[in-house]
């Protein structure tokens, strides 16, 4: 069975369908069903659950709007029903964490090409001679 629409983020409130959904498609999602209430478009949102006047609306794990009018389970958020809104950016706020990826099956390789002057590096030179000639000879 294909999957007909995702979740981007743990935090979302709304869903984004993967293609289009007919109105009264039963959606299952985390052991909860619920119909649509329209059609629903590939790549358009539809409420994971109820909204009320002014709830904020989730999507990548981070406030993208609000509902301007009641908005139903399994209904289509539109222009209609949000607003556009954002949580605000303080600097130094937040914390993140990256953590190093594991290079050391590269540990003993080498660089084949050369370092230029101003630190900038290029493919060995002899690639290019051979690609050169190449297309001189076919001119």
């Amino acid at each position: 069975m294909s999957k007909n629409f995702l979740q981007i983020h743990p935090k979302d409130n709304i869903l984004a369908a993967l293609q289009d959904m007919k109105k009264d498609y039963m959606v299952t999602f985390e052991g909860k069903s619920f119909s649509l209430k329209n059609n629903v478009t590939a790549k358009q949102k539809f409420a994971l659950q109820q909204f009320k006047v002014g709830d904020p609306i989730l999507m990548y794990g981070t406030l993208i709007g609000k509902a301007t009018k009641p908005i139903a389970q399994g209904e289509s958020i539109t222009i209609e029903n949000v607003v556009h809104a954002s949580s605000d950016y303080n600097v130094g706020e937040q914390q993140s964490h990256w953590e190093a990826p594991d290079i050391s099956k590269w540990k003993n390789s080498s660089f084949q090409g050369y370092h230029r002057a101003d630190g900038s590096v290029g493919p060995p030179t002899i690639g290019w001679l051979s690609l050169w000639s190449s297309v001189k000879t076919e001119m």
